[in-house]
């Protein structure tokens, strides 16, 4: 009579873990929110690396157009004194 009953019970007990057993643990909301987070800063900082790149490409088109106009201003001045 034990045998049976302790037998029912961890059978019981089995199907019990066996259908609750999930291959990905459920999520909650505080690893959801995580999750939002993480991704919204991988975001930001792909968006700060592109600014970088569009600042760096920028600033070099700067310096040249500087250059240029500086080497207009000198090929005038040098035209007037002359």
């Amino acid at each position: 009579m034990i045998t049976k009953t302790l037998t029912a019970v961890l059978a019981g007990l089995f199907l019990s873990v066996a259908a609750c057993h999930r291959d990905k643990p459920a999520e909650g909301p505080a690893e959801s929110a995580g999750k939002k987070v993480d991704n919204a800063a991988d975001e930001t900082k792909e968006a700060a690396k592109e600014a970088k790149e569009e600042t760096k490409e920028a600033a070099g088109d700067a310096k040249d157009a500087t250059k240029e106009t500086a080497k207009d201003a000198k090929e005038n001045v040098k035209k007037k004194t002359d």
